[in-house]
């Protein structure tokens, strides 16, 4: 089938597709001003534990070593004793190719050279473009997700439609742009296709994440306030949107975001309730809670209640600072009521039951 789209989350776009455009970018620089350019990384087994960019400097007008972590260049003569460990004429002869150094790597990019190893020009060129495009898309907008939308009947490096779903929670608009930046609307992209427009959207609704993820549980933003997330325990679709019934105080509607295998920070069972298209269809339904500015905890054992200042997810587990034994309790509740004690608290990382078997105070 000649279409076919990819589905690009924000997470995925800020640790992986962004830092790799930022590379290529400076890759594609130094091909125009000196016909190449090279990522060296220093690794130790699969673990890379630093990345320098060889690379034609305008600024300085000449090629530098360049450290992102510690926004440093230096001349490539000092790229040995500086970055590299070895002497100024090791180094060089690293650069050129004619010497190995034990821990380091390098693609060297550039334009037809002969001795070329990495992507060439124009597919790093594409990338670049291309992921450009889908950034704006989403931060523009303030979504979690974007789109690359593909005819692959179309010439290569022009078949391909960064893309974006605006949906206000009753209608959903189709947003595009070609690989130079331009606005397109579906309309557009189904003349620049020739295909139907219900098959350009459709393409994007079932479009598969571009990554593949890897985990035993599942990470999931909150759709009223995206600063909030947990990990559940599980596997979920990555791209879904979800309703659950255990967080009624902070939100009912969900992103699934990824998979991860750090552990869980959600120690009740998260029940599903269905499937949504967006963030905005479910908010629709079930709204967002108002801001709380407290929490209602009850202790884990004889049931006393307090109020204390701070808004923690319902089911999370506290116990006291300043308190000896210490005690447990769950939060119960979201609110704006004052506080009806002074006594500090700090999050335990599991239920009621196992915090109770380490601070045993009032049970």
């Amino acid at each position: 089938m000649a279409l076919k789209s990819f589905r690009i989350t924000k997470k995925e776009l800020e640790t992986y597709y962004t830092p790799k455009t930022s590379d290529y970018t400076l890759m594609v620089n130094s091909i125009n001003s000196k016909e190449y350019g090279q990522i060296i990384q220093q690794y130790e087994g699969n673990t890379v534990l630093n990345t320098y960019y060889h690379i034609w400097d305008d600024n300085f007008n000449y090629m530098v070593v360049y450290n992102k972590i510690q926004n440093l260049s230096v001349h490539e003569n000092q790229a040995g004793p500086v970055f590299f460990g070895v002497s100024s004429e090791q180094g060089i002869m690293f650069l050129d190719g004619a010497l190995e150094i034990s821990g380091l790597r390098k693609l060297k990019y550039c334009d037809g050279c002969s001795d070329g190893n990495g992507l060439k020009k124009p597919v790093i060129e594409n990338f670049k473009k291309r992921f450009t495009q889908v950034k704006e898309l989403i931060l523009g907008n303030n979504l979690l997700e974007g789109f690359l939308f593909y005819d692959s009947s179309l010439p290569r490096y022009q078949n391909v439609f960064p893309a974006a779903k605006i949906d206000d929670g009753v209608n959903v608009n189709y947003q595009f742009k070609n690989i130079d930046g331009n606005d397109l609307t579906v309309e557009d992209v189904s003349i620049i296709t020739s295909k139907p427009i219900g098959e350009i959207e459709i393409s994007v609704d079932d479009a598969p994440i571009v990554k593949p993820q890897e985990g035993t549980n599942t990470v999931i933003v909150s759709c009223c306030d995206k600063n909030i997330y947990h990990i559940i325990s599980g596997q979920m679709d990555v791209g879904t949107y979800i309703q659950t019934t255990e967080f009624p105080t902070e939100s009912r509607c969900w992103y699934v975001e990824s998979l991860t295998n750090e552990p869980t920070d959600v120690f009740k069972k998260i029940e599903l309730d269905g499937k949504f298209r967006s963030c905005e269809s479910c908010i629709k339904i079930y709204g967002c809670p108002s801001p709380g500015t407290s929490s209602t905890i009850i202790h884990c054992c004889n049931g006393t209640e307090y109020v204390i200042d701070g808004v923690y997810p319902v089911g999370t587990v506290l116990y006291t600072k300043d308190v000896d034994p210490a005690e447990c309790y769950e939060v119960i509740k979201i609110g704006t009521d004052k506080p009806t004690t002074e006594m500090g608290f700090t999050e335990y990382r599991g239920g009621c039951r196992d915090c109770t078997r380490n601070y045993k105070g009032g049970c």
